[in-house]
């Protein structure tokens, strides 16, 4: 697979398949290109994630495939569900790999990553945890040879690592084994990341894509940091400790959102907390009238003769 923004403002995504032996008495493997260029209105149908459009072309019959031509007309391409989510992100280290994807894929410089498991659903899923405006501007190279020459931000390789990691020995390509025992990165984009490791650990990563879709604007460090802490004290205020949800109350009661998303985010912790100080303060008085009628059975209890 290849996948690249185009100058015109549109977006490339080639799936490339097995097709069979070649025709000729060189007898080699021949593989067929389904190329799909989509404006940023049908992209944006697929999430502006080149992933789900790759998991679409997957979809389309081969014969299909190679009887296309430019004279048929428009290619009618369906968004489907998302790949199952990879199962090693419910694993000791399925997070640790899937952060260092994620942050792969947020950062700007190009890299290269080694051992990615279960390739695809992986990237699908780690691209839903960026910025919808961050991902129409990322391109990748899956399951291809490896060139200096094509400038893509993310390329991914399974085989000959020790041949490409020379290759980009000197140049300004970060390399990243993402099964390696090192710690994930932390820089410019730690809150968001952090966070992203936080709902993975809690196995709700889709709700980071919900967040995340929403995100048409520019997307800075700063943004996406305020989105994970109301995010975070959003699922503070479950506490039932009264102190903690004054202070959220106090704390939202002032704050200032800066977009439509973050004026959701703190309208529904305000509702929330009013609704959780309502119901603590309810059963604080329901324990109260009980502890107060269980002393009155007590001091009224039938005396001894």
């Amino acid at each position: 697979m290849l996948a690249y923004p185009l100058p015109s403002g549109r977006y490339c995504v080639c799936h490339c398949r097995y097709d069979g032996v070649e025709h000729t008495a060189r007898g080699g493997q021949r593989v067929r290109t389904h190329i799909a260029i989509l404006d940023p209105k049908d992209f944006r149908k697929f999430d502006n994630n080149p992933f789900s459009v790759d998991q679409a072309l997957a979809r389309v019959p081969v014969e299909a495939a190679r009887a296309f031509s430019p004279a048929m007309g428009r290619l009618h391409l369906k968004a489907t569900d998302l790949y199952t989510q990879p199962r090693h992100i419910g694993n000791a280290k399925g997070p640790s790999a899937f952060l260092k994807v994620v942050r792969a894929l947020i950062g700007e410089e190009r890299c290269i990553l080694a051992s990615v498991p279960e390739a695809r659903p992986t990237l699908q899923w780690a691209m839903m945890m960026i910025p919808l405006s961050m991902r129409a501007k990322r391109s990748f190279s899956v399951g291809v040879k490896f060139s200096l020459t094509r400038n893509l931000t993310t390329t991914i390789v399974h085989q000959d690592l020790e041949r490409v990691r020379q290759m980009v020995a000197g140049q300004s390509i970060q390399w990243r084994d993402v099964t390696a025992d090192t710690p994930v990165r932390q820089d410019l984009f730690a809150e968001w990341i952090n966070f992203v490791g936080v709902r993975a650990d809690q196995g709700r990563v889709g709700e980071v894509s919900k967040l995340t879709n929403q995100m048409t604007e520019l997307s800075t460090q700063i943004a996406l940091a305020r989105i994970a802490r109301l995010s975070l004290d959003r699922d503070a205020a479950e506490t039932h400790e009264l102190d903690v949800l004054t202070a959220l109350r106090n704390e939202y009661n002032k704050f200032a959102a800066r977009d439509e998303l973050e004026t959701k985010l703190t309208e529904d912790i305000r509702q929330f907390v009013e609704q959780r100080i309502a119901d603590v303060e309810e059963a604080m008085r329901e324990a109260e009238e009980q502890a107060n009628q269980d002393e009155v059975t007590v001091k009224s209890g039938p005396s001894r003769i």
